[in-house]
């Protein structure tokens, strides 16, 4: 300042991009993130960024002054071994901190994924701002779904982003199973939310041996992602599309679906 005191600004007035190097192997930059350290609680808390591989670093915008460093996070689960065939993208959206463990040091990867903790996986995985959720949620008219709750944040979130609906105008039953075919739908949505790609789905019906099984209302979802590499189908060309859907297939499409759009 003009008398020459300090001020310290608590936030900037426009995001700020920051650029941070890093030394690790092409295995291990999946694991890394930028994280600003929280003085009042004393704990390094995750920012994100998109890795430069090229260029060796991490590039993200921040809003507030802080100590920013790359970390490199790696959370090991007791049922999750290296021999599973999820252990990539939940070892992967755990260093994202897309995904969570449960007690135990386990992550339960048969565990069936609800409809609220696949759209909060999903609404982390884009980094989507929650702050408009009350609001949003109050238009979708929601009944089951309360401040109090620990997904109303990022089902208000999706709601605005219009990846999600209710299973009627008043319901969206979020602790009810996600199904196979209700995660295409979300992430076809989310692919055309996100990607610029406009490529053209090579199939005008499912080309599964119990695609009449399909609702129709998720069939050109499904088409889509099978033409992507996101989602496939299970053993005698079947995608099962009322079966619930696990925590460890809920890792794996979202992981993929991420990977696509770098």
């Amino acid at each position: 300042m003009a008398d020459g005191a300090e001020k310290k600004l608590p936030a900037f007035s426009a995001p700020v991009s920051i650029q941070l190097r890093y030394n690790a192997s092409s295995d291990d930059e999946k694991l890394l993130g930028i994280y600003w350290y929280n003085e009042g609680e004393q704990k390094w808390e995750y920012v994100g960024g998109k890795i430069d591989k090229a260029a060796k670093q991490i590039i993200t915008s921040v809003d507030h002054f802080s100590k920013y460093a790359v970390l490199s996070y790696h959370a090991a689960f007791s049922d999750v071994p290296s021999s599973h065939w999820a252990y990539d993208a939940v070892r992967t959206l755990t260093a994202k901190h897309v995904v969570f463990g449960l007690p135990g040091e386990r992550f339960a990867p048969q565990k069936t994924t609800t409809r609220a903790e696949f759209t909060a996986m999903l609404v982390r995985a884009l980094k989507l701002d929650v702050r408009a959720a009350g609001e949003a949620v109050a238009e979708q008219s929601f009944e089951d779904v309360s401040p109090d709750d620990w997904f109303y944040d990022e089902v208000g979130a999706a709601a605005v982003a219009g990846l999600i609906q209710g299973v009627d105008s008043k319901t969206f039953a979020p602790n009810d199973a996600l199904s196979r075919e209700q995660m295409a739908v979300i992430i076809a949505k989310a692919w055309t939310m996100m990607s610029d790609s406009i490529r053209p789905v090579s199939q005008t019906a499912p080309d599964y041996a119990d695609a009449d099984s399909i609702s129709q209302w998720a069939k050109q979802a499904v088409v889509k992602l099978t033409d992507l590499g996101i989602m496939n189908g299970k053993s005698h060309n079947r995608f099962d599309p009322a079966a619930t859907a696990t925590r460890a297939e809920s890792a794996q499409v979202i992981n993929i679906f991420l990977q696509k759009l770098e």
